[in-house]
């Protein structure tokens, strides 16, 4: 039973040393590595311009159609309370 003990803590003594040595080295890439955000706004996309342009254009249609319609029912409102 001690001999499996003393294996035992040889094996992790072994390991914690292991993951100590990939920690460090796991830091030193991250220090390494930059990392860049961008933020952009495409106009014009690289990939998928079919999809994104039905997509704009359909939801610029839209407001354009809610706009319309909006003061149509503001003009046809107050029409009504003239003529009462």
């Amino acid at each position: 039973m001690l001999m499996v003990l003393n294996e035992i803590s040889q094996e992790y003594k072994f390991n914690a040393k292991a993951i100590s040595m990939l920690a460090a080295n796991v830091k030193e890439y991250i220090a390494k590595v930059e990392v860049i955000q961008e933020k952009r706004i495409l106009l014009f996309p690289e990939h998928g311009a079919k999809e994104y342009y039905g997509t704009v254009l359909r939801w610029i249609l839209y407001i354009i159609i809610a706009t319309y319609g909006f003061f149509l029912m503001k003009y046809l409102i107050d029409l009504l309370k003239n003529q009462q």
